[in-house]
């Protein structure tokens, strides 16, 4: 026979006849009639070919094939409810893994606080953090190879949806010897006479297009001349002399004690981390993580 194909109606039955030694009390412990509880231990036996119990009108044993299957008989119950409890969990997003497309910034300045508070809340999902810059992240969203994500972006396009988490206006960041870094703010034609260091818009057509939006409402074509992927690539070239970056306000904490921030006067680029999920693949866990991302930044209005 092939053991691998058990009757587990069939082993929880016997296992109640064995415990308790009596097919009535088994019987009433299983909340069944007798006759159906005998129909499954005889069919039971038959399978396996030998006899599990020895039988009197007064009196029930195991035979030794039923006391050797006793103890496998339990394993394999024990096993099937484990089993049945990850599986349900899986459904109900209380198991597994759930998988997050973070852009470099966001992992530093929003994602912590949200983690921290997940984990402690869902300690059986193992959360995977994917760091890739905005349009990967939406891409990895349409393709469905992440559950949620943290990009640059205001307004996604169906089928991802999200909101704003944290928004502002962008600082000027510019080396200290720079005439214009002696102003308290400073403007959008100020800024057109220097360098200007931005990602580039394959990876982050947020940023880029909102800056060159900026500068064309105000009749300017900023000097576009180095593109650099990461805040941390775009403060270094500032603090080497290149340039001028626009960057969110935390990234003055990166900053080089060479490097200066200022406010844009007029015209300032608006910037906004977002969070995003596929409507389409709303999973249990990453409705879960919806909401820890909800508490940590509540909704506003």
């Amino acid at each position: 026979m092939n053991y691998l194909k058990w009757d587990l109606k069939q082993l929880t039955c016997f296992v109640s006849v064995a415990r308790e030694l009596h097919f009535g009390r088994a019987a009433a412990k299983l909340g069944m009639s007798q006759p159906p509880l005998t129909q499954h231990i005889q069919a039971l036996e038959h399978k396996i070919g030998a006899k599990l119990f020895e039988r009197s009108k007064r009196h029930v044993a195991l035979t030794p094939e039923g006391a050797l299957l006793l103890k496998e008989a339990v394993d394999i119950l024990n096993r099937a409810e484990r089993i049945d409890h990850v599986l349900k969990g899986l459904r109900r997003g209380e198991h597994g893994h759930l998988t997050v497309g973070c852009t470099p910034t966001a992992l530093f300045e929003i994602f912590p606080a949200i983690a921290r508070r997940f984990r402690a809340l869902h300690p059986q999902i193992q959360l995977v953090i994917r760091e890739a810059h905005t349009s990967a992240v939406l891409g990895e969203l349409l393709d469905r190879k992440i559950d949620v994500g943290f990009v640059w972006e205001g307004r996604p396009q169906a089928p991802i949806d999200g909101r704003v988490l944290v928004s502002g206006s962008f600082l000027a960041a510019m080396p200290e010897h720079l005439p214009i870094a002696r102003k308290r703010s400073v403007t959008l034609q100020d800024l057109a006479s220097y360098p200007i260091v931005l990602p580039p818009r394959s990876i982050s057509p947020y940023h880029y297009d909102n800056t060159l939006g900026a500068f064309a409402r105000a009749g300017l074509t900023p000097l576009i001349e180095y593109e650099m992927p990461t805040l941390l690539a775009q403060l270094g070239y500032v603090a080497s002399g290149f340039g001028i970056a626009l960057l969110p306000p935390f990234a003055q904490s990166f900053a080089r004690e060479s490097v200066v921030f200022r406010p844009i006067a007029k015209g300032a680029m608006p910037f906004a981390l977002s969070f995003v999920w596929n409507t389409k693949n709303l999973t249990a866990g990453a409705l879960k993580f919806q909401n820890v991302v909800d508490a940590v930044y509540p909704q506003q209005g």
